[in-house]
């Protein structure tokens, strides 16, 4: 049976299917658009990123690690400052560098790379949430944090 013979036969007429799809449709519509109005609506304020690392900002993995917030609609100078500090290899200096990051009012820290720029950050910054990239080393097993102070090293987050 051909699916208008089947409306018919249960009294539904062309005018409510009709009805009916545009609902659906423009329900659907709403349904798919809201991520992106919500993202604009997250758009509108700035926000400010401290990153500590020991390599330039040109090096690789930074280049790449900056892509994503430009593919999610983030742009230096217009949503988004980064507050970029490079050691430039030097470890003796992430204290210092990771100080002036947490004078600065940012949203997130980032602590890539290594163990050291953690344990800076988290010396210098008690208030600001961390983003850690374990590059070289286990996070857990280390128990740099406070938090995982409390929990056996390799037991489960």
């Amino acid at each position: 049976m051909h699916h208008r013979e089947a409306a018919k036969s249960c009294g539904i007429g062309q005018d409510d299917q009709m009805k009916s799809r545009r609902r659906f449709l423009m329900a659907l519509g709403g349904i798919l658009a809201w991520p992106r109005f919500a993202l604009a609506q997250q758009a509108e304020r700035t926000y400010r990123v401290g990153w500590l690392s020991l390599q330039p900002r040109t090096a690789p993995y930074n280049v790449a690690f900056e892509r994503r917030p430009r593919d999610l609609g983030f742009a230096e100078d217009r949503n988004l400052v980064i507050e970029f500090r490079t050691a430039q290899g030097r470890i003796d200096r992430l204290p210092e560098l990771a100080a002036d990051l947490a004078r600065q009012n940012c949203d997130v820290l980032l602590a890539p790379e290594t163990e050291a720029n953690l344990a800076a950050i988290e010396q210098a910054s008690r208030d600001t949430p961390i983003v850690m990239v374990a590059i070289d080393y286990d996070s857990v097993a280390t128990a740099i944090s406070p938090a995982w102070r409390t929990r056996e090293a390799g037991s489960p987050v």
